[in-house]
């Protein structure tokens, strides 16, 4: 008898649909989940993570370990000691010396909290509660309904004016000491089971103080659990998620705001440096909000919408970056970034990829011919967006400079001699033919990517059957998308604005150059998205999707920031010396193509290992050398 076929879930269908669009021209991959999906359908390890109840396969062991002696000396102590010194406070009231003796126990189980547990405190005159619920550091943060509910007339508790006392002098310095140490410990994620920990001992101290008891040693059969911690440190809860982002990414959500609100303080005059770094790291959760923002819309929206949205916003950190830097003028440091984003795209990007998926596979197989078309594209996006360089390295004017001439027989000998091209405002070469030209560019490249789009729309309309998809089964709603999308690209202008205002300085105190700050950082943070659903999906044995995010990367700049810059420049400054043209240096345009070949290479060859990778690496950080030794134009 045959078996049915299996019916593929709701999240099911749209993943395979979200994989489908990852791979269409002119859209953005995102590898992170788009579907709700239910706990049964996680890993057996994720699933722990989000467990109301104690695991099965977790032993109540008194042991010390090496995570457990870094909690007690980073942060065990000093709550031991905060708690303490509340408890003594307590005491010297006299009238709050039952809460005295809690935080006193407490801060016994915050110093090691690894080989001990809290239990309900069930006093002789009262009964033994019928409602048993067992709390673990693998529950929800801070779930309300899990907390111990004890009739408080069954417990002799002080007067109302006493209590008020208690929670005046715990909460203000234990629940400040909680927010800072609780904090930290979420922050580096693997120790947040040690975080739930820190916040809960406090809730519960909080809420019901008269109510808990520590027990030092095993639990009694007969006791109530309330917590218990079996680990400091659980590497599983990098795969954790809030709001359907990483945690590690919300966790960056805070350098956002300090971004936002050192524009509008005094910080990028007196500390560039600081203030550089906090929004170099802002960058790389907004650029995932927008990421999944767009992802979300193109798999819920029509095609005609998703085109709209992925042309309008895949490339929208670097516009409003470059459109910063074109209102300052700073040509040299946006040339460097656009070169350092198509090297970081169709090298480094690439290169990654392999090394991290060779560890794990041997060999990684990708259709060739597949590969060749979309290599093709890219070559001819590539080549006309550096045309110009070539035409005014041709026909532009030059001069010569020499360190020393010596003039014998009506002939000039000279030594030290450099060709310098000439300055654009005064090359005629420039206003009679190279502008032109890059409008020219700047026109049809655009439509390349139209026809593209075009292309795919032809090819791939199944994908798109009517004007909408709905958001059932999606983790955020249509609304949601674009509300994020909105937001997270509005605060990137803020924080784009204040980068612009402190990078001459920031790069002066770190004696870096423009051109090897926008090759090596400027051009790689933005995309910090695409490496590493690239090195994702190699891990995942989907090289072909990895070196399609770097040629489609590359495409997208060539076929839209640099013709939008162009347009841009000739709007806000239309004066050679201070506006975006498509002159790039001599260097930058060797790299280029120099990228350009090896990654068609690596499209002919149709498998990859790490050697590969390893090798193009190499030849990245030899560019990178260049850059770093070039001397400042």
């Amino acid at each position: 008898m045959t078996p049915e076929p299996l019916t593929p879930t709701k999240s099911q269908e749209i993943e395979a649909r979200h994989r489908n669009i990852d791979s269409l021209f002119g859209f953005f991959p995102f590898k992170g989940t788009l579907a709700e999906r239910p706990l049964t359908e996680r890993s057996p390890a994720v699933q722990e993570l989000f467990q109301d109840e104690f695991p099965k396969n977790n032993k109540f062991e008194n042991h010390f370990s090496v995570g457990g002696i870094v909690y007690v000396a980073f942060c065990g102590f000093f709550l031991w000691l905060f708690y303490n010194i509340i408890a003594l406070i307590l005491l010297l009231t006299f009238v709050c010396r039952k809460y005295a003796f809690v935080c006193n126990q407490m801060a016994a189980y915050l110093l090691y909290p690894f080989n001990k547990c809290i239990i309900r405190y069930v006093p002789s005159n009262a009964s033994e509660p019928q409602d048993r619920q067992t709390i673990t550091e693998r529950a929800a943060l801070l779930p309300d309904d899990k907390l111990p509910v004890v009739e408080t007339a069954k417990v002799d508790l002080p007067a109302l004016p006493i209590r008020l006392m208690f929670y005046v002098i715990f909460g203000t310095v234990c629940g400040l000491a909680t927010t800072i140490f609780g904090s930290i410990l979420w922050f580096f994620v693997v120790t947040i089971p040690s975080a739930k920990t820190v916040f809960r001992v406090f809730k519960l101290s909080f809420s019901a103080p008269l109510n808990i008891k520590l027990r030092r040693s095993l639990p009694f059969v007969n006791d109530e659990i309330l917590l218990m911690t079996f680990q400091p440190v659980n590497r599983n809860f990098l795969k954790y998620s809030v709001g359907g982002m990483s945690v590690v990414l919300v966790n960056m959500l805070p350098f956002v705001l300090l971004a936002i609100g050192s524009g509008f303080s005094s910080m990028p005059h007196e500390d560039p440096l600081l203030v550089f770094f906090i929004c170099m790291l802002s960058i790389v959760p907004l650029a995932y909000y927008i990421g999944k923002g767009i992802s979300m819309i193109s798999n819920q929206a029509g095609f005609l919408a998703s085109a709209i949205i992925n042309a309008s916003f895949a490339s929208i950190i670097e516009l409003i970056t470059y459109y910063n830097l074109v209102k300052k003028g700073m040509h040299t440091l946006i040339h460097a970034s656009v070169t350092g984003s198509i090297l970081g795209t169709l090298v480094l990007l690439p290169s990654l990829s392999m090394i991290f998926g060779g560890i794990k596979y041997k060999e990684q197989k990708f259709n060739a011919k597949s590969a060749s078309v979309t290599s093709l594209l890219m070559l001819v996006s590539i080549s006309g967006a550096f045309i110009p360089t070539i035409f005014m390295n041709l026909y532009g004017g030059k001069s010569w400079e020499c360190s020393s001439c010596l003039v014998q027989a009506n002939t000039h000998l000279c030594r030290g001699c450099h060709d310098l091209v000439s300055d654009l405002d005064a090359d005629s070469i420039y206003y009679s033919s190279l502008r032109p030209l890059q409008m020219a560019v700047a026109v049809l490249l655009p439509l390349a990517y139209i026809v593209g789009l075009i292309f795919t729309l032809h090819t791939h309309s199944d994908l798109f059957e009517g004007e909408a998809h709905g958001s059932d089964g999606f983790q955020w709603s249509t609304k949601t998308s674009v509300v994020i999308l909105l937001l997270a690209t509005v605060a990137f202008a803020i924080v784009s604005e204040t980068l612009t205002e402190v990078i001459r300085p920031a790069l002066d105190d770190l004696g870096l150059s423009e051109q090897f700050a926008g090759v090596c950082i400027i051009g790689i943070i933005p995309n910090i998205a695409e490496f590493v659903s690239a090195i994702q999906f190699s891990m995942h044995n989907n090289i072909a999707l990895s070196i399609e995010i770097g040629s489609s990367a590359a495409m997208q700049i060539s076929l839209i920031q640099i013709p939008a810059l162009v347009w841009m420049s000739n709007v806000i400054n239309d004066t050679p010396a201070g506006s975006f043209n498509l002159v790039f240096g001599e260097l930058d345009l060797c790299c280029v193509l120099l990228s350009v070949l090896i990654f068609n290479y690596l499209s002919n060859e149709g498998k990859c290992n790490y050697f590969q990778g390893t090798a193009m690496l190499i030849v990245y950080l030899i560019f990178a050398a260049a850059f770093f030794v070039l001397p400042s134009s």
